[in-house]
């Protein structure tokens, strides 16, 4: 699938689609690069269930306008650190799941109490979370 993951830039990039068939570029769904060190696009709300998924990414930088990270997202890859932006509001369960991960910096928050939703193992049992 997505061209052997050897997708470029932005086009490595899946989008969810609108009714009348048009990307919906605030919902990613999957990933088709071959980068091992990604950058989401600004504009994107939603990283939907499992679209980064297994793709042994090591590091990630995440937009600020990201809200929501759903269900194992990001499971499966090598990340051994994250820092989730402020906008976030939503952590899905198994969001880290299978990954090395030793840190996760959560800005402009003071505990998991000021999220809507916090899923089981979304942390993949990593206590070293530092609010920033």
């Amino acid at each position: 699938a997505f061209n052997k993951n050897e997708l470029k830039g932005k086009d490595a990039f899946i989008y969810q689609r609108n009714e009348e068939g048009k990307e919906d570029k605030t919902v990613l769904i999957g990933y088709g690069g071959k980068d091992k060190n990604v950058k989401i696009p600004e504009g994107v709300e939603t990283i939907y269930w499992n679209a980064l998924s297994n793709n042994t990414i090591k590091s990630i930088k995440l937009p600020s306008s990201i809200e929501r990270l759903e269900y194992s997202s990001l499971s499966g890859n090598e990340l051994e650190e994250i820092i989730i932006p402020a906008n976030v509001m939503h952590l899905g369960e198994d969001l880290l799941s299978n990954n090395p991960i030793k840190r996760i910096v959560i800005e402009s928050k003071k505990s998991l109490d000021e999220f809507n939703y916090v899923g089981e193992n979304w942390n993949s049992g990593c206590e070293n979370i530092i609010y920033k």
